[in-house]
């Protein structure tokens, strides 16, 4: 076998491992979120459910794409959010006024 051979197996390899533990870690993360929520729903905490569910989805989604699991990628993914409804809301606003 070549060394380039060997280094797309070892690639190979490292990917399918990646990958599972992105699968466990985002189960293990999707468990401690149901239990936060299911506590927040016990202790009648809104904030502490909320945060369940916030957990769950990014369980979710570390299960799926491990590559959104950083903080980095939830700043943007947030910001991005934000301005597409300060977008919405702005062309909304400037709807209704120009209805009245």
């Amino acid at each position: 076998m070549t060394t380039s051979a060997v280094k797309s197996i070892e690639q190979q390899i490292k990917n399918q491992v990646d990958k599972r533990r992105n699968a466990v870690d985002g189960k293990v993360t999707q468990a401690k979120g149901k239990a936060q929520e299911k506590l927040g729903e016990l202790t009648h905490n809104d904030r502490m459910r909320r945060a369940g569910r916030r957990q769950q989805l990014r369980g979710k989604l570390r299960e799926r794409a491990g590559w959104l699991t950083n903080s980095k990628t939830w700043l943007l993914l947030g910001t991005a959010v934000a301005l597409i409804v300060a977008f919405i809301l702005r062309r909304n606003g400037s709807a209704s006024q120009a209805n009245a």
